[in-house]
């Protein structure tokens, strides 16, 4: 159960530093990073603190993340790009995490068929560049109905041509989509999101209607039996966006979403 990691998403009006501190004491090897608290100028000093916590132990096991836009003609936005990539590339090897989390990001109107060249190119540039601070990418689709990667099917037809990315996967999207695990090679697993929904499967669910495992209807046992069978083993990461786990105590969460998440695993 070393493998277990709190997402920062969770805790999201939490700083960084605190979230690391919380999941340490509730038995965490560590945290997913959000860049929404690391980025520019104004994050600066949480960005500088986090190392320093770092020193005294933790990991960050990746940062969360990379937004690829497709424009409405489904051809990819790359000034957001090359405004975005260098400086989430830096705040991940400045936290020494070997992991950027790349999502395509939500385009109404926009299908996967007009944005799968664009979002391909998104990936390859970001590859490159990643290659060098030694970084790995990890994609994740979205399963919005508005997010032109939003199954498991595309997400698989998407990376066919791309052999070095690896997939984040999320109990939510996949759930929300239903999507079946497919055929993701372990190998290219870096990395399960674990959270659960009270709501019925729709494309219409929403980050903030996720609550801790256990609490909705989520197979998520299920999933996890079909993804150890597969041959990943970990690491696991609690994500939930939900805004009432933001208002309460962030060590409460961080115990009773270690707890929660370990009854699943186990």
């Amino acid at each position: 159960m070393n493998e277990l990691y709190l997402n920062g998403a969770t805790l999201m009006t939490t700083p960084t530093p605190r979230q690391l501190e919380v999941a340490l004491k509730a038995g965490f090897a560590g945290i997913e990073a959000r860049a929404e608290r690391l980025r520019g100028k104004e994050h600066q000093s949480e960005l500088e603190a986090t190392r320093s916590a770092l020193k005294q132990g933790g990991k960050v096991l990746s940062l969360n993340g990379l937004g690829l836009q497709p424009l409405p003609d489904g051809k990819l936005d790359a000034k957001k790009l090359e405004a975005d990539l260098p400086e989430l590339l830096d705040i991940t090897a400045a936290l020494g995490a070997g992991l950027l989390l790349v999502v395509p990001l939500r385009a109404a109107g926009v299908s996967f068929e007009a944005a799968l060249e664009g979002i391909r190119e998104g990936l390859t540039r970001a590859c490159e560049a990643a290659k060098k601070y030694g970084i790995a990418l990890g994609f994740e689709f979205l399963g919005f109905a508005d997010c032109p990667v939003n199954t498991s099917a595309k997400a698989l037809k998407l990376a066919e041509t791309l052999p070095s990315i690896g997939f984040v996967l999320d109990s939510c999207h996949m759930y929300a989509s239903g999507s079946g695990l497919g055929d993701f090679p372990a190998a290219r697993l870096h990395l399960v999101h674990l959270n659960d929904c009270a709501l019925p499967p729709s494309m219409s669910i929403e980050d903030g209607d996720r609550v801790l495992p256990g609490e909705g209807r989520i197979p998520l046992r299920q999933y996890v039996q079909g993804l150890r069978s597969g041959g990943f083993s970990g690491p696991w990461s609690l994500e939930t966006f939900n805004q009432a786990l933001w208002r309460q105590d962030p060590q409460e969460v961080a115990l009773e979403g270690y707890r929660k998440l370990r009854a699943v695993l186990e």
